[in-house]
């Protein structure tokens, strides 16, 4: 059951990032940012079939793991289910805006800044969690790393970008934010660290 929970949440937070990157961000963003976010999910939380069902299938027909089929379309149901999920959460971010700015406007669309910002929020928790948890402090400083620089590449035309409250206190101070935008994009940023908090502790409270 872990490993099923795994290959859907990483499949969710895959195609959210990938859908906002190509939706906003420049033609040369999208694989610096799937190459990104799929590194730092597979560095902290692998899994063999680097959330694709077409390598759940090469792998199942390699291991001729013909008593257990089943456990093939589990795994690729789960992955459907996540990027599901995340397409739908991607398309919600987009139409909440209506027509794509031309460029950052940190002080509109308020509530819409703040999804945002918390998706990426959410994917930043995720991946830190799980980094604590299982990787070497320098694999998951390279995780956190790859997974900032994916969602900042997926949604930087259209709020901050930082996933981050101290950082909203720069902007804040700098003018660049009022203070209404402040608090907007804080409480975005801490109902994405809530969410990335529970889907880590959904999927480590998995029965294996």
């Amino acid at each position: 059951m872990k490993a099923y929970a795994r290959e859907g949440v990483g499949c969710l937070l895959l195609t959210t990032a990938l859908l906002l990157s190509q939706q906003w961000g420049e033609q040369a963003i999208f694989p610096i940012t799937y190459a990104g976010a799929l590194t730092a999910l597979l560095l902290v939380s692998p899994t063999w079939t680097a959330l694709n069902p077409a390598l759940a299938i090469a792998d199942f027909w390699v291991k001729a793991q013909a008593p257990r089929a089943e456990t093939l379309f589990y795994r690729i149901g789960a992955q459907l289910m996540g990027a599901i999920a995340g397409a739908l959460l991607a398309v919600f971010a987009v139409r909440c805006f209506g027509q794509p700015a031309d460029g950052p406007l940190y002080d509109d669309d308020l509530l819409c800044k703040a999804f945002l910002e918390g998706m990426g929020a959410l994917l930043l928790t995720y991946v830190y969690l799980n980094a604590r948890a299982s990787s070497p402090p320098s694999l998951g400083a390279v995780a956190m790393g790859l997974a900032a620089g994916a969602g900042s590449a997926a949604v930087h035309l259209m709020a901050p970008a930082a996933f981050n409250p101290s950082i909203y206190v720069g902007l804040w101070l700098s003018g660049k934010l009022t203070w209404w935008s402040f608090c907007s994009l804080s409480l975005g940023a801490l109902f994405g660290v809530a969410a990335g908090t529970s889907l880590f502790i959904f999927v480590e409270g998995s029965s294996r």
